[in-house]
């Protein structure tokens, strides 16, 4: 599960139950604002690691929500950490028959360690595999009918290589929304705009949210790989950068894929150190990051640990925090983009 430490709730009206899935407003469960307190109370006693307490509130909720895989995994976890592998084993099977894919998650997190000699915790890896195997078919599917956007500096040249500029809208938020953002600076920095949209439907909104990190990951391959198909690209200046849950979308992703990028701009974005702290570099290629935060949003104290982290980790880091900014884009919003941009690029 890997809770971090203090998570609060954030992205945007959203409740963070388990880094796997953002949970959307409570309504969209049965059991109502019941299921969201039962949620958050969980929260609380995983991060007291009072897990008999967990475990309590933990069947309440998959009791509220009985179809939700990920309370019945995260429910596994926890009966894993108090030493009862049997039961744990026995969520994980039910959190799989269930359609939990999550496979990086189920064969890493650091909660099942103790049973993953386990019968029950193998059986239940195969059925996650598979699940994983068409969550990743209908993904691509999904990815065909809705190809990300794309916005072509001016004059560009087709035989040259372009620098790409690759894009995440936050929670709620959808592609073409947030293009609008930087699609002058693009032009003017001769960059190659390209804006994916994620495909999980926000209930009450017309906008999107990007789910796990393994499923935005898969998308971020996915658009990269059908850009790279039409057009020529400058492998040494590909840079990703979004706000909100995009933000921390483009640095999750960037740790688990560091030379894939030549930058990150995580704007406005919360941070799982749990899950997303950089490793020590060790004089690995890395990307440069520029973090950008108003000084009156929620999230800062979040970039300031991410920025502190990816410094100690050894990345290049600058952090930039704008007066009076609450949870958007800086005033001087094309200003301060390039000048992100020329960091990351190292202009």
């Amino acid at each position: 599960m890997s809770l971090s430490a203090g998570r609060r709730a954030l992205l945007l009206a959203c409740v963070v139950v388990s880094l796997p899935v953002v949970l959307p407003a409570a309504a969209q469960t049965r059991g109502g604002s019941e299921a969201q307190r039962a949620a958050e109370a969980f929260q609380q006693a995983y991060q007291a690691k009072d897990w008999p307490r967990a475990i309590e509130v933990g069947l309440k909720l998959v009791e509220l929500v009985p179809n939700n895989s990920t309370h019945q995994y995260n429910l596994a976890c926890v009966y894993a950490l108090n030493g009862d592998v049997d039961e744990a084993a026995k969520w994980l099977g039910t959190a799989a028959e269930n359609g939990f894919s999550q496979l990086l998650l189920f064969e890493t997190d650091a909660d099942l360690k103790d049973i993953r000699e386990h019968a029950g915790y193998q059986a239940a890896l195969a059925t996650v595999r598979k699940n994983h195997e068409q969550a990743v078919a209908k993904l691509k599917q999904t990815f065909e009918k809705h190809p990300p956007l794309v916005f072509l500096p001016p004059r560009h040249d087709p035989a040259q290589p372009t620098p790409l500029l690759l894009l995440l809208h936050g929670y709620g938020g959808w592609a073409r929304e947030i293009a609008v953002q930087w699609r002058p600076v693009a032009a003017r920095t001769g960059m190659m705009l390209v804006v994916p949209q994620a495909v999980r439907p926000v209930a009450g909104t017309r906008g999107y949210n990007w789910g796990s990190v393994e499923e935005a990951d898969t998308l971020v391959r996915l658009t990269l790989e059908s850009v790279k198909e039409e057009f020529k690209i400058d492998e040494k200046r590909v840079v990703i950068t979004g706000f909100s849950q995009g933000a921390w979308i483009a640095h999750a992703v960037a740790v688990r894929h560091p030379g894939q990028f030549c930058g990150v701009i995580p704007i406005a974005g919360p941070y799982l150190p749990d899950v997303d702290a950089p490793a020590k570099t060790n004089g690995a290629v890395v990307p440069r990051m520029y973090f950008m935060c108003g000084a009156r949003d929620r999230v800062l104290s979040d970039m300031r640990q991410a920025a502190r982290d990816f410094g100690l980790a050894g990345y290049d880091v600058e952090f930039r925090i704008y007066p009076g900014v609450g949870h958007a884009f800086p005033r001087n919003r094309d200003e301060e983009l390039r000048k992100a941009l020329r960091y990351v690029l190292g202009r």
